[in-house]
């Protein structure tokens, strides 16, 4: 059977030429690493109650794409601060109905997603062989992408697949210069901002190193003009995007993670194999330009790639190298100019596609100059069904991925076992319960691990104290000192002076439920409201039902009301006679001390003996 199967043009594009019977291995393979990729993350996502933490800010704002119910408090500026990931996050919503699954299903589809552009990018640049195994080495050996995921940075993770389908967009667009792959790679690239507008700088950065590599290999300076003609528009449209919300956006040029590229380094070191892999593939660069030298006929690739046969492995070599060195020329010329702030922890998710590429490309010319040496002797490999060269490649694969998947899989269980929210059942239990009250007028106050997630999976308005780096709205800081006002009720106690400003703050903000830890402490509330719903973690106060006792008296009051208060106040439903538990604690105390000097007279009468 040497006919031709599964011709449409959509296979032709994603793999350089209409399939036949002889590509079934690279279709099953393909298959079965997608396979078990889906199962190792699908299966840590629907295990965990709720998707990985940050998604709660990514649902909130699907739910304004996607039509429903929204907080009152909220702009509807932030939430075009990520269009493309959260439009593809609401249409997810809107399809399944249910925003948890909803942004469980999006997180695998992007990491999937994510995983498989570096494949397609890979088979446009080189072999078969070369793609199977960055696909492979992306997929199981590497940890960035689990770290994208466990703590969810989807659109960061979105913007990284983007990024890879770009450079490979622009090599089909240099390779063919036909009008519709120029304008697929602008679509690519606008797709790509618009996914993770804070990551622009490395947009800019690796299509630009990666079009001057391509340029200096070709000797052709037309190469850089077409190139910024292709994104001229896209990018003229983006700037503007940005420059309508530039005060929602230069919240993250004062982000925390990280101004110096040594930031790069340490995040590499967290998984030794990873660091590895990446010592290897900047070893391996050389490669990029050698590898034409050291092939024969014996052992050159049957199916280079459409721009090797086009451009020539010195171009497609340049193209490589620019786009491996891209982030990492950003992240220096960051560090040397003080005035620039921007978090350089991201760049490191981008270095994982061309790390890994250039890695395989490394492997596969050890793996040919092997079977150069060993054709013929004892030392060939031979494998069913395999060539000597696939199974030297496989051999040196398995070699450092082993340890890197066991390495970045621990990792991941690691991260995500941080960064879930604690006492996850009763929180999903107080999110059913005010879904259940809907609707009602008021906000929900409470802590930011709880809030943020009732505004995302209700559309009820919040009161919470928004970390100053993750703030959008210029209220917010005015909300967090709200709500610690509301706190300090149950941190320092029932005074006159903190009940006046949590009431100041409840009807200010309109707060009709306030969400706390299920302790004692919690008690205090009981001068505002009433306890209506509690959980083994959390307890919901209902500041619009009668309090549970009455407010003490402010400190001008009269002596005997004070006095009465002190020593008869209610807790949990219950009279407190503090007399009483005095001498109780001081007889308590006396008889302790009986019993301890009667067994120190037992001690020293049996040591005597």
């Amino acid at each position: 059977m040497n006919g031709p199967i599964l011709s449409n043009r959509l296979f032709s594009r994603l793999f350089g030429r209409t399939a036949t019977s002889g590509d079934y291995r690279t279709i099953a393979a393909l298959a079965a690493v997608t396979l078990l990729n889906a199962v190792l993350v699908g299966s840590r996502l629907f295990a965990s109650t709720f998707p990985p933490n940050d998604s709660k800010h990514w649902l909130l704002r699907a739910r304004y794409y996607a039509g429903l119910q929204m907080p009152a408090s909220e702009l509807p500026g932030q939430f075009a601060t990520h269009p493309v990931s959260i439009l593809l996050l609401a249409l997810v919503l809107v399809v399944v109905g249910a925003p948890i699954l909803a942004a469980k299903l999006w997180t695998l589809g992007a990491y999937l997603g994510a995983t498989a552009a570096v494949y397609v990018t890979a088979r446009e640049l080189f072999s078969r062989r070369v793609a199977l195994a960055s696909y492979v080495a992306v997929s199981f050996g590497q940890y960035l992408y689990f770290d994208l995921i466990s703590w969810g940075g989807i659109p960061n993770l979105v913007a990284v697949g983007l990024l890879t389908l770009a450079v490979g967009a622009l090599a089909r667009a240099r390779r063919t210069e036909a009008r519709r792959d120029r304008v697929a790679f602008g679509v690519v690239v606008a797709l790509g901002l618009f996914a993770h507008p804070p990551s622009s700088p490395v947009f800019v950065a690796t299509l630009g190193c990666a079009g001057l590599g391509l340029a200096v290999a070709t000797r052709d300076r037309g190469v850089l003009t077409r190139t910024f003609a292709d994104v001229a528009i896209p990018s003229t449209v983006f700037l503007l995007y940005v420059a309508s919300l530039w005060d929602i956006f230069v919240t993250y040029t004062e982000s925390t993670g990280g101004h110096s590229i040594a930031v790069i380094w340490q995040m590499l070191l967290r998984n030794p194999p990873m660091f590895l892999a990446f010592a290897v593939a900047v070893a391996g660069l050389p490669v990029l330009f050698l590898r034409a030298t050291l092939e024969d006929e014996a052992t050159r690739p049957t199916d280079e790639s459409p721009a090797m046969r086009r451009l020539g492995p010195l171009a497609v070599g340049g193209l490589s190298f620019g786009w491996f060195v891209g982030g990492i020329v950003l992240a220096g010329v960051v560090t040397v100019l003080p005035s620039v702030r921007t978090e350089l922890a991201r760049i490191t998710y981008y270095l994982a596609a061309p790390m890994v590429v250039v890695f395989a490309v490394y492997v596969d010319t050890l793996a040919r100059l092997f079977v150069q040496r060993t054709a013929g002797t004892e030392w060939e490999l031979r494998l069913p069904g395999v060539s000597s060269t696939g199974a030297a490649v496989a051999v040196l694969l398995c070699l450092v991925v082993t340890p890197a998947f066991a390495a970045s899989l621990s990792f991941y269980d690691d991260a995500r076992s941080y960064y879930a929210i604690d006492d996850q059942e009763s929180v999903s239990e107080v999110v059913r319960w005010v879904d259940g009250q809907q609707p009602f007028e008021g906000r929900v106050a409470g802590p930011f691990a709880v809030v943020p997630w009732v505004k995302a999976l209700t559309g009820q308005d919040g009161l919470t104290p928004t970390p100053a780096s993750g703030s959008y709205r210029p209220e917010e800081a005015a909300e967090r000192e709200a709500f610690l006002a509301l706190e300090r009720v149950r941190t320092e106690g029932a005074t006159p002076e903190n009940l006046a400003a949590a009431e100041a703050v409840v009807d200010e903000y309109d707060v009709r439920y306030l969400v706390a830890p299920n302790n004692w402490r919690a008690s205090r509330y009981g001068s505002l409201g009433a306890r209506v719903y509690e959980t083994e973690a959390l307890v919901v106060v209902d500041f619009a039902a009668p309090p549970e006792r009455p407010a003490p008296p402010a400190a001008d009051a009269p002596a005997a009301d004070r006095a009465a208060t002190t020593s008869d106040r209610e807790a949990d439903g219950e009279a407190i006679d503090w007399e009483e538990l005095r001498a109780t604690v001081r007889a308590s105390g006396e008889t302790s001390r009986e019993s301890t000097d009667t067994d120190g007279d037992d001690e020293t009468a049996e040591n005597e003996s």
